[in-house]
C-alpha cells in the first residue's frame, strides 16, 4: 500500500500556510506559505481603529497557490508522491477568518460584502464603536436568511 497524506491549511492574519503530513508516521513532508495580496500585509485598515478587514479573494487564491506549492514541494521531497495520495484536508483559522461555504453563499457574499471584518478590538474600544457594532448585528439578525439563501 502506498503512503497516505493529509493536507492542512492554516489561515492567519497575514497569510495562509499549508502543510503536508504522512499519516503513518506524522512526518511533515512539505510546506508552503502565501501572503495575502490586499491591504498592508493582508490587513485592510478602516477609519475605525478598532476594525480591520481582509479581502475574501485572498482566502480563495491563498488556498489555490499554497496547496499547489505544497504539493510541488512534496513531489520534490518524497519519491513517487502523487496528489491522489492526499486523503484528507484540515482547515484552521484565527477567530474570524474564512470558512467553507457553498455556491449560494459565495454569490451572496460576492454581491454584498467587499471585505471580511477581521477583528473588532473589544479590549478598549470607544463606546460609539460598540454601539455601531450592536446596530449592525441587530440589522443582520432581522434578515430572512432562509429566503436569502434559498432554503
Amino acid at each position: 500500500m502506498s503512503a497516505q497524506y493529509t493536507l492542512g491549511l492554516d489561515y492567519g492574519t497575514n497569510s495562509v500556510r499549508t502543510l503536508v503530513v504522512n499519516t503513518a508516521n506524522g512526518k511533515e513532508v512539505a510546506t508552503a506559505v502565501w501572503g495575502y495580496e490586499h491591504g498592508t500585509a493582508g490587513v485592510i485598515l478602516a477609519r475605525d481603529p478598532n476594525l480591520a478587514r481582509q479581502h475574501p479573494a485572498d482566502y480563495v487564491k491563498g488556498a489555490e497557490v499554497a496547496i499547489k506549492k505544497a504539493l510541488a514541494d512534496a513531489k520534490k521531497h518524497v519519491r513517487g508522491f502523487k496528489p491522489e495520495q492526499v486523503i484528507g484536508i484540515g482547515v484552521d483559522t484565527t477567530g474570524s477568518t474564512p470558512l467553507p461555504v457553498d455556491k449560494v453563499l459565495q454569490d451572496y457574499f460576492a454581491a454584498n460584502i467587499c471585505c471580511v471584518e477581521k477583528w473588532f478590538n473589544v479590549i478598549s474600544p470607544k463606546q460609539s464603536s460598540l454601539e455601531r457594532l450592536k446596530r449592525r448585528i441587530a440589522v443582520l439578525a432581522k434578515k430572512d436568511w432562509q429566503k436569502i439563501l434559498g432554503t
